[in-house]
């Protein structure tokens, strides 16, 4: 099936190759390829020649190929520089936000740094959200942890320790804030200089992201800057992962397709400079205020249900309860965990 015959303008071809040096991509002289395959998104930088020949190699894993073809943009378009950052809020007492928070930082700190909560937070992050982060493919971007300023020093000391496998993570101590100021500061300093754009995405520190997270986002952005040129920020979601359900006498996980932006992952590609963030606005109503782009296609997401939950978790879509065989080709193809290990946390 062509684009032509989704309802999608006609793509044009070209065998030339999208040429990118430090993140930049020239547009004038560039493509990029796509495949559609199915039950994976899978963009491809395709090298010259003709992509038809290529194509089955091109696939991350088996299924039919329904769609293929190429993004070019106009010339005056430009090159882009766009860097992705991550900001990990690990207990971080911030005034607003969530449902504990208060204008009081001594009690925030007094049930954020309570040890058991503390080591079942931990047990999380060092075992399924650093693994996620490790493991990916691109491994060109930062992760800011967003930590309160009298976090406990074990704490502190573990923390250290535990993301040291994680290339371009830093901790970024701040006092107790409102939380948008607070995800502000973690963003500026993931910044850096010669860049045009920053895209921002967030993660909590008991969830997962698939080991194409990174590429994929990445793609992603240049053809919607490229495409766009948008002078407001652009929104990208992910709407298909997995629920992992640990507070039941036996775990449980399931697949969910969500119809409105969920947290996990979700970005926002803005101006450099620029103070907004994905933490702007609550994620479920993102579409109402940018152009926002939801990939429903690749299992991009684990994310934990358990006791701890500042917010009662839901789907607000498609709840798929899958065989255990499809289950597990899943977390094969797209995670560095074994069911095994999941169904362990």
């Amino acid at each position: 099936m062509t684009p032509e015959g989704r309802g999608a303008p006609a793509l044009p071809r070209t065998n030339q190759a999208p040429v990118r040096k430090a993140g930049v991509f020239s547009w004038e002289v560039a493509a990029e390829w796509f495949i559609l395959g199915a039950g994976t998104f899978s963009p491809v930088r395709a090298p010259k020649g003709d992509l038809s020949a290529q194509t089955e190699a091109s696939i991350v894993g088996s299924g039919e190929v329904l769609e293929f073809g190429c993004v070019t943009t106009s010339e005056n378009s430009g090159a882009f520089r766009h860097e992705i950052a991550g900001v990990v809020r690990f207990s971080y007492p911030a005034k607003t936000g969530y449902a504990i928070s208060t204008d009081d930082e001594a009690a925030l700190e007094a049930v954020l740094y309570e040890p058991g909560r503390l080591d079942r937070r931990f047990r999380l992050f060092e075992r399924l959200t650093v693994p996620s982060l490790v493991s990916q493919t691109d491994a060109d971007f930062r992760t800011i942890l967003l930590v309160g300023h009298r976090m406990p020093d074990a704490a502190l000391s573990r923390l250290e320790t535990a993301i040291r496998p994680l290339r371009g993570a830093m901790i970024l101590p701040l006092p107790a804030l409102n939380h948008y100021d607070a995800t502000r500061q973690a963003f500026t300093a993931a910044g850096s200089p010669g860049m045009t754009h920053l895209t921002g995405f967030r993660l909590d520190d008991d969830d997962a992201l698939d080991r194409g997270f990174i590429a994929r986002l990445r793609l992603v952005v240049d053809g919607l800057l490229a495409s766009l040129a948008p002078e407001r920020g652009i929104v990208v979601g992910h709407n298909r992962g997995l629920f992992l359900h640990l507070s039941t006498a036996e775990p449980q996980i399931y697949e969910v397709v969500e119809k409105l932006p969920i947290g996990i992952g979700l970005s926002m590609t803005v101006k450099a400079g620029t103070n907004e963030n994905i933490f702007r606005r609550n994620h479920r109503l993102l579409p109402q205020y940018y152009s926002t782009f939801t990939d429903a296609v690749t299992p991009s997401f684990i994310r934990t249900i358990h006791s701890d939950n500042d917010s009662e978790p839901y789907a607000s879509g498609q709840v798929n309860r899958l065989g255990e065989r499809t289950i597990r080709r899943i977390l094969d193809q797209h995670f560095p965990f074994t069911l095994d290990h999941l169904l362990g946390l």
